[in-house]
């Protein structure tokens, strides 16, 4: 779709109708939910809501740390290791309020420059330098 409707009344996939009694364009719809998908008249293009969420502050890291390596999802992370001035060995959980010391310890070695992948429950940390 080109985002003119007169580009795109030939095309079946691009065909845009105007329900009978005319469309009301606002760009501050209040009845808007996300997903909703309209088409503005005025400015000649194809709008779709979305409802985006406002950033927020968690809990902060027990240790401060750098370069360590991270694994997990939003609400259930975990760092690995990394440099609080030195190399250091920590592990903490998140649970997507606060962070805590893991049930299971600290990882064998203090490394930092390091790096992870996987999830809380079943992560892996490579690399680094002692």
């Amino acid at each position: 779709m080109s985002g003119i409707v007169g580009d795109n009344t030939d095309r079946q996939s691009g065909v845009i109708a105007e329900p009978s009694g005319g469309a009301e364009i606002r760009s501050d719809d209040p009845s808007a939910s996300a997903g909703t998908v309209w088409f503005n008249t005025t400015s000649g293009t194809l709008k779709v809501y979305r409802n985006i969420g406002a950033w927020s502050s968690g809990g902060t890291l027990g240790t401060a740390v750098r370069y360590m390596a991270a694994m997990g999802t939003q609400g259930a992370t975990l760092s690995v290791c990394g440099n609080s001035g030195s190399a250091t060995a920590e592990c903490e959980e998140y649970n997507g309020t606060a962070w805590t010391t893991t049930s299971v310890g600290d990882a064998n070695q203090a490394v930092k420059n390091t790096a992870g992948c996987g999830t809380q429950t079943a992560g892996l940390k490579f690399g680094g330098v002692g």
